[in-house]
């Protein structure tokens, strides 16, 4: 059950999708939130939570998305894909 989870989870947060949970983005780790570790250079060490940004915010490797400029890499339109190739990684 907890494999699942976490397939589940890593599947979410390596999404290339946009979602707004508004007041749950504080809390909750989100594909965008995410994608500033692997998409900004010199960000590899920031937003490394899985679940919760707790963790993040306690070891100071917290980064705000709504703080990131609009015009950076990370946050271009995503390339549509189809879903089996999403799930795939390809």
């Amino acid at each position: 059950m907890a494999l699942s989870f976490a397939v589940g989870i890593n599947i979410w947060l390596h999404a290339n999708i946009r979602v707004n949970l508004g007041l749950f983005e504080e809390v909750f780790v989100t594909p965008t939130y995410h994608r500033i570790h692997h998409g900004a250079e010199g960000l590899m060490d920031k937003n490394l939570g899985f679940v919760f940004t707790i963790w993040d915010r306690m070891f100071g490797t917290y980064i705000c998305p709504r703080t990131m400029d609009r015009g950076f890499p990370i946050f271009a339109e995503p390339v549509k894909k189809r879903l089996l190739r999403l799930l795939a990684g390809i």
